[in-house]
């Protein structure tokens, strides 16, 4: 997705729409008001803005892995460079394929996310793909824990940014999973003058009570609440790096760098199945506009205590 330029009432619009969508039967018109724009020139701006790429989706930001309905993994493959284009149809083909990008690393570069009903499936997908590749070298990644998952680009800041915080365990997590099904309702919002209104009437509960729902997965942590989603390459974030960490304590790592390091969009924990010469079981996602300011998180986040060693694996392009 090529990167388009963005007005300052553009900015001013996205920024609003990530970091105080409102949880309000009308939340345009309230974004209208704040803004000066009115409901209908809100939701004018930000048809032109999907139209450009720009928004993806707005939409309830949830983990999936914290309400314990589906088992995860990293996979990265060591393709030869002419196999690459045919290894990532046949990756982008497989159910349970999320990302799949080409990062820059000597050894494995074609990484993607594999998910499935539990760990066992995830693997024999990952091999079955990797011998039906004839690829002898790759990675299986699954997670045994997620510390932060919240994908905000401060437009201004020219980086990832979000509140710091730490998701709660899976267990203080599982009282909401009553409520999956409403929650999952709201991952894509219509862009209407009502958005919740419709998830509401298809579950057969007001809207209102609704709401309440997702505000109850905000106070505990489950969710970082109802945010639009930018392409960063459309956005102009060209750059994103994947920091593979090596740590005495891989899970106090992740602690710190979630709680601490706000450019941080991802923070995981992980186990190694395949790659048992792979040190790394903590990772860590940044985007920016350039390198440079990776680089920079980078050093900060080899300057956490029992962090070992630090390696930024950069995207050189998005396969899927």
């Amino acid at each position: 997705m090529r990167s388009r330029r963005l007005g300052a009432r553009d900015v001013d619009l996205l920024m609003e729409l990530q970091y105080s969508f409102p949880l309000a039967r009308r939340p345009f018109a309230e974004l209208g008001g704040r803004l000066g724009m009115g409901e209908d020139g809100v939701l004018a701006a930000v048809s032109r803005l999907a139209g450009m790429g720009v928004v993806t989706r707005i939409g309830l930001s949830l983990c999936r892995w914290l309400l314990g309905r589906e088992a995860s993994a990293l996979v990265a493959l060591s393709v030869e460079e002419g196999r690459v284009e045919e290894a990532a149809r046949r990756v982008n083909s497989t159910p349970g394929v999320g990302h799949n990008y080409l990062r820059s690393h000597d050894r494995f570069n074609v990484w993607f996310t594999l998910a499935g009903g539990s760990v066992g499936e995830v693997a024999r997908a990952a091999r079955g793909l990797a011998e039906e590749l004839g690829v002898r070298d790759y990675l299986i990644l699954p997670t045994r824990r997620v510390y932060k998952l919240d994908v905000k680009l401060d437009l201004r800041r020219g980086v990832s940014w979000s509140p710091p915080h730490v998701l709660p365990d899976r267990g203080k997590a599982g009282r909401l999973a009553h409520a999956l099904e409403l929650l999952e309702a709201l991952q894509r919002l219509p862009l209407s003058p009502t958005p919740f209104d419709g998830a509401a009437r298809s579950l057969g509960i007001p809207a209102e009570a609704l709401l309440r729902v997702v505000e109850e997965a905000v106070r505990s942590g489950v969710s970082p609440g109802v945010h639009a989603f930018l392409d960063p390459h459309a956005a102009g974030f060209a750059a994103n790096a994947m920091i593979a960490i090596e740590a005495e304590r891989p899970g106090e790592a992740c602690k710190a760098i979630a709680s601490g390091i706000p450019e941080v969009t991802h923070c995981v924990e992980r186990e190694v199945l395949a790659g048992k010469d792979w040190p790394y079981r903590a990772y860590a996602v940044v985007h920016a506009r350039d390198r440079r300011a990776i680089e920079e998180v980078v050093g900060r986040i080899a300057a956490v205590p029992g962090v070992r060693r630090v390696e930024a694996i950069y995207s050189v392009r998005r396969l899927r």
